[in-house]
């Protein structure tokens, strides 16, 4: 079972958007990539920083290789459990509000729930 947030805007032309929530893979495998390519500015400029202090430090100070690609990873790994939290915050700077949490299988299924909700259709 896997859980959606449903998100709507305030132009009420604009059909809902179904955030999947948990860990984000791509964001894992590429995390600079994927923050740019979801618009998520300050992230993305918060691994350019990460990038650059991991490159000092093991210049600089002479920190063990090993120890700075534990730290990487660590840090990608905690970036791609934070991942849909960051989407989250960007849909709501950018004026649309979560309305309903959603445990369904697939996304399919938590559309057909929203527009089925209740009885009544959207």
């Amino acid at each position: 079972m896997r859980v959606y947030t449903v998100h709507l805007s305030s132009d009420p032309a604009a059909d809902p958007l179904f955030l999947k929530e948990g860990f984000s893979f791509w964001a894992f495998l590429f995390p600079l990539p994927w923050a740019l390519w979801n618009r998520l500015w300050i992230e993305s400029a918060f691994w350019v920083l990460i990038g650059a202090a991991l490159f000092v430090t093991r210049e600089r100070l002479g920190i063990s290789p090993s120890i700075i690609t534990a730290t990487g990873l660590a840090a990608q790994i905690i970036f791609a459990f934070e991942a849909r939290d960051f989407l989250r915050a960007r849909l709501k700077r950018n004026g649309w509000w979560q309305t309903a949490v959603i445990f369904e299988r697939d996304q399919d299924a938590a559309v057909q729930r929203w527009y089925h909700r209740d009885g009544a259709e959207r």
